[in-house]
């Protein structure tokens, strides 16, 4: 057998999907086997993938195990004489593996091989080639040297900027999202080493085949694109701690004397400041719009009674107690309430923000009536107070749009116009995910792919052309033989600046893209039926998990006395409230169904950690149903029932 591809997933089934079809079309020609390692993903990927690729060779695992043990045991089951491991979100061109074996067999005493990496929007993946992180290098890489001069031989060596892109070259790190190397050789120097559970795993192969007496070769004339960012996220604490760690493990392996002390204590250095950065830019990514929002609430209700109780009723006041517990639940409905009428969806627009910051005002208002005698105030305070933050939230949107920190709606919505480049039996493929999804609206129509002009409103190798007819700026490609993945990635390295994109092989059942290699990407798919799998939806849920937790931890000091383990329900709600985990979500694999953080409490209510007792066929319809008519209310029903259950020790 020529090659073995070996592929660990961990919940990114449609990019995997995607991924699966462009290797079909690569191996074509080649005796070659494909081994996919499913890292414990719980979301049902091994079996929606099993059905469309039975030829697949899947291994789920019952835990995850990390990237190098994944890989170690795929190697396992390989058979090739090259062995290439492959990251699930890449699309590979269709003469990727056969160039890149050729170069192989021309060339034996190159051990490894990458290739050319592009991120989802066509822009050179600097990862596609690097040097040894050397204390030196990395210094000048931390420092901002390497930026300064990023052609620099030695200032830009970690990325080996001196080295032109577009030429094939020795170099000495291999990125481990395209690895293909000789099994002699991985047998030699036994894989992976497992003590990288993600990250640095790379650098240490690369390392060690250079120590073995054999080179590292990047490839140019061929390439694949790498969405990156899908399986692990960045701008995460978690991120920061085994990145980091990592790279002190290959110092500590691998260097030693005074340069790698200094090496150790500069990493660990950084740790620090990156990980203080990483909490308060996560913080205000999280909570610092909320938190402004509430801000400004307050202060205007405050406004709001002096004036009242000054100019309109002069002889009367309000009691502080009242206005301790008064305006907080105030503020908190107001904001909520305006959150699920869509406040915080992306985009600036005055009458988005208008009419979520009116639906507050009326929920506040309805909701008066509900509050004790004792607590209550006059209307007109609440009228007033909301009237008052509309202004004052319309106010800091506008300003923070002009200062560049939000984008307005219309620059947004710009990305939403969509044109599909394929068939017309294409273009009817596309618009049916979409429609499922809720987006058909941003199709505009058809790049012609062939000489059928008819109904398209350009040919795909005018582009341009195009461009100046209609104003569309996201561009679905239809991959298949009349558009090969080879193709499409030439189109995208034309315009990577002036275009979004997303990919869809012709008769899958997802469509991808990823327009940043540090955020997740989009997904159109078949489940896109299910409520959760919209973004109204999804948003709505995150935004009530905010703000309940925000609740449940300022009332915190009383609500402590009804749990069994105070620390526990802390520990719960700062989970809930940081988005690493949701209040309300599945208890099993959720075959097939929109993925969901891990959750406190199932949708029977009963407590995650618990274990069940739930007829499993009986919680299958249950979650099957909540994901398909959700909506916020529902987890605050179960939220309330099973209040006590969060801090249950």
């Amino acid at each position: 057998m020529q090659l073995s591809i070996i592929i660990v997933n961990y919940r990114v089934r449609y990019f995997l999907e995607q991924c699966l079809h462009s290797v079909a079309q690569a191996i074509k020609g080649l005796e070659a086997e494909v081994i996919v390692v499913d890292n414990h993903s719980q979301d049902g990927s091994v079996e929606y993938l099993t059905a469309i690729f039975p030829w697949v060779k899947f291994l789920p695992l019952s835990e995850n195990l990390g990237f190098a043990k994944a890989n170690n045991l795929g190697l396992q089951k390989a058979g090739g004489k090259y062995v290439l491991f492959l990251n699930p979100d890449t699309i590979v061109a269709e003469d990727a593996f056969t160039s890149s074996i050729c170069i192989m067999e021309q060339q034996q005493d190159v051990g490894a091989l990458g290739i050319k990496m592009l991120d989802g929007s066509g822009r050179f993946l600097k990862e596609s080639k690097r040097g040894f992180p050397s204390p030196v290098t990395s210094f000048y890489k931390l420092s901002g040297l390497a930026v300064l001069f990023p052609k620099s031989r030695i200032f830009a060596r970690y990325y080996l900027g001196h080295l032109p892109q577009e030429k094939d070259n020795e170099v000495e790190v291999l990125a481990g999202a395209y690895m293909l190397l000789r099994k002699s050789l991985l047998d030699k120097i036994e894989g992976f080493d497992e003590r990288f559970f993600m990250y640095g795993e790379d650098i240490d192969l690369s390392y060690r085949v250079s120590k073995a007496g054999m080179k590292n070769y990047y490839l140019a004339n061929s390439s694949i694109i790498h969405f990156k960012g899908e399986s692990t996220r960045k701008g995460t604490l978690n991120y920061v701690k085994i990145f980091y760690q990592a790279m002190i493990l290959f110092v500590q392996k691998h260097y030693d004397g005074a340069g790698a002390k200094f090496y150790r204590g500069l990493l660990q250095t950084a740790i620090w400041f990156r990980a203080l950065f990483t909490a308060v830019s996560g913080f205000f990514r999280q909570l610092g719009l909320p938190v402004l929002d509430a801000a400004i609430t307050l202060l205007c209700l405050w406004i709001a009674m002096k004036g009242w109780y000054r100019y309109v009723k002069p002889d009367t006041h309000l009691e502080d107690a009242i206005r301790q517990i008064a305006f907080p639940v105030f503020a908190a409905t107001f904001l909520l309430t305006a959150a699920i009428a869509g406040l915080y969806d992306a985009g600036f627009r005055v009458r988005k923000v208008l009419s979520a910051t009116l639906a507050g005002v009326l929920a506040v208002v309805a909701c008066y009536s509900l509050l004790p005698e004792q607590y209550r105030f006059s209307r007109g305070i609440i009228v007033l107070a909301g009237l008052l933050s509309s202004v004052g939230i319309l106010l800091l949107r506008w300003l923070m749009m002009r200062m560049g920190w939000i984008a307005g709606v219309d620059a947004l919505q710009s990305y939403k116009q969509t044109v599909v480049a394929g068939t017309q039996s294409d273009f009817a493929e596309v618009e049916q995910l979409m429609k499922r999804s809720g987006n058909e609206s941003r199709l505009l129509g058809r790049i012609d792919i062939a000489d059928d002009s008819t109904h398209s409103i350009g040919h795909i190798n005018g582009i341009a052309e195009a461009l100046r007819k209609v104003n569309f700026r996201e561009l679905v490609f239809v991959i298949s033989p009349d558009l090969p993945a080879k193709k499409m990635i030439g189109i995208m390295q034309q315009y990577p600046e002036l275009l979004r994109y997303k990919m869809y092989y012709r008769g899958s059942k997802s469509l991808v893209g990823s327009d940043s290699k540090d955020r997740s990407g989009e997904v159109f798919a078949a489940s896109s039926h299910f409520n959760l799998a919209k973004h109204s939806y999804r948003r709505s849920k995150r935004v009530f998990d905010l703000f309940s937790s925000m609740v449940l931890l300022v009332l915190a000091p009383v609500l402590l006395l009804f749990q069994s383990s105070p620390s526990m329900y802390l520990q719960q709600v700062w989970a809930v409230l940081t988005g690493s985990k949701t209040w309300i979500g599945y208890a099993g694999n959720a075959n097939a169904l929109p993925p969901l953080k891990p959750a406190v409490l199932a949708v029977d209510g009963q407590r995650l950690q618990d274990g069940f007792n739930s007829d499993a066929q009986l919680l299958e319809a249950i979650e099957h149903r909540y994901a398909a008519e959700y909506f916020w209310s529902n987890d605050l029903r179960l939220l309330c029932r099973h209040f006590r259950a969060i801090g249950k020790a």
